[in-house]
């Protein structure tokens, strides 16, 4: 319950998450730089075929040319969906913080009768993990999210 009264640990954690992501405004902008890279390679690749079929170049020279653009082409569309992992988090975790407020709120609310079972289940579903060390106790922690991810029972632990 004190981490859960104590929503300052909990943002705390988000805030670090999203300053370690790159800027959003930064990460769009790549990923426009690169889309519009993405499509300049494939008109080039469509004008190299062009000029073949019109006898402007030679076979060799397109086996030659081509390799390279096309794994340029790859490795562009690999960069753009590192981008939209990275802008999928940004946008999860921007949800996380709406989310854990009213998750908070819902418990507070609740929270003076609640039965055993039902602290229970509480605690079963805040606590991932505890670690017993010599001197210490580590309570490992998590604050579920609804509506994330798809399916109706997915469950999402994003904040640990």
């Amino acid at each position: 319950m004190r981490l859960l009264e104590n929503p300052d640990l909990i943002e705390k954690e988000i805030t670090r998450r999203i300053e370690e992501s790159a800027c959003s405004s930064r990460t769009e902008r790549r990923k426009e730089v690169l889309t519009k890279e993405l499509t300049r390679l494939q008109k080039g690749i469509d004008k190299l075929l062009d000029a073949y079929q019109e006898d402007l170049i030679p076979l060799a020279e397109l086996r030659k040319r081509i390799p390279v653009l096309r794994k340029r082409e790859t490795a562009i569309k690999k960069e753009l969906q590192g981008l939209h992992i990275q802008l999928t988090d940004q946008r999860r975790l921007l949800t996380l913080m709406e989310n854990m407020e009213s998750f908070l709120r819902r418990l507070r609310k609740s929270a003076e009768t609640l039965s055993v079972l039902e602290r229970q289940k509480i605690v079963r579903m805040v606590v991932k993990e505890v670690i017993v060390g010599s001197n210490t106790i580590t309570i490992k922690h998590s604050i579920p999210m609804q509506g994330i991810d798809s399916g109706p029972n997915a469950k999402s632990y994003l904040l640990r």
